[in-house]
């Protein structure tokens, strides 16, 4: 979303539109749904929003996020710990710092790939009455803007966006 306010990039996939994001930028429809899953230390197992919902449960997540919100709301009781990134909250579940790790499926599964050791995948049933949350893409509306994208190869391509 930053990237997007900095002009840094034309448009960005994935992410969930909220009344205050819809300020600053617009949103394409919903491309797909958005499935919330925790990376869970070995041996941490919740089966529901519910066992999540504890002081002794340390839940890591990037701050300022859609994750952080929902969390926040769905599981006031749990210890949170909000950090800058993503890869940040992934080295507190590997540290022991943390019990879990929320994060999207396609996320989750991409850092388990990486390093299967750091834990498993857990879907509780539903953390939110909200979830699943649909995933969209964001622009900024300039007509004739290009994105920049590497396909498998690495190769670059440019994509002409009209506004949406």
């Amino acid at each position: 979303m930053l990237d997007l306010q900095a002009d840094e990039v034309d448009i960005f996939f994935g992410l969930i539109p909220t009344p205050q994001r819809a300020l600053a930028i617009d949103f394409t429809h919903p491309l797909f749904n958005n499935l919330f899953t925790l990376i869970a230390r070995p041996g941490f197992r919740p089966a529901t929003g519910h066992d999540l919902n504890n002081w002794s449960v340390r839940i890591a997540l990037e701050i300022g996020t859609s994750y952080d919100q929902i969390i926040s709301e769905s599981c006031p009781d749990a210890t949170l710990i909000r950090l800058k990134t993503n890869n940040e909250a992934t080295l507190a579940v590997q540290a022991g710092r943390a019990d879990c790790q929320v994060l999207v499926a396609l996320l989750a599964l991409s850092v388990l790939k990486r390093d299967p050791g750091i834990g498993a995948l857990v879907v509780p049933k539903p953390l939110s009455p909200r979830l699943p949350t649909p995933g969209c893409g964001g622009n900024r509306t300039r007509p004739g803007a290009i994105l920049w994208t590497t396909g498998s190869t690495g190769a670059a391509a440019s994509v002409a966006c009209a506004g949406w």
